[in-house]
């Protein structure tokens, strides 16, 4: 008669471990900004989604970059341009900073002074034709262009 050898059974905490640093690697790797998303979550329940029946109302929007307006308050500007309400959306900056982004653009070639600076023009150029769409005037769309140091 032959006996069977016992396997040692790995503990669940380990596989349960494992599974984790896979799961956050594979958020990591693909930039997937999971804090961020937990805190527009919990932001967003505090933001009032009351409709202001009178026009004539004045919406003034400050975004840190080019398509953060749109991805936070693109219904809002909508709704109220659409209304005949005034709209101001003001940049801090023009995105021209976001490594990350450029470097997908521009691959292996390192990046210069001079492709930060196109790669600035046209977020904002996209950030007005963005809004363009939304209803916002070009008079209405200011760029405070702060530097910031890479």
């Amino acid at each position: 008669m032959k006996l069977k050898k016992k396997r040692k059974k790995k503990p669940k905490i380990l596989r349960l471990t494992a599974l984790f640093l896979i799961l956050f690697l594979a958020l990591g790797l693909g930039e997937y900004d999971i804090l961020r998303l937990r805190t527009a979550k919990v932001e967003a329940r505090y933001v009032s989604s009351s409709n202001h029946s009178a026009p004539g109302q004045r919406l003034l929007v400050l975004a840190p970059h080019p398509d953060d307006e749109t991805l936070a308050t693109g219904g809002r500007i909508c709704r109220a341009t659409s209304r005949g309400d005034a709209v101001t959306v003001v940049f801090l900056t023009n995105g021209d900073s976001f490594y990350r982004s450029l470097k997908k653009q521009l691959g292996s070639r390192p990046a210069k002074p001079a492709d930060y600076l196109n790669f600035g023009c046209r977020r904002q150029k996209e950030a007005e034709q963005a809004l363009n769409i939304l209803g916002v005037k070009k008079e209405n769309i200011f760029f405070w262009v702060i530097r910031i140091k890479v």
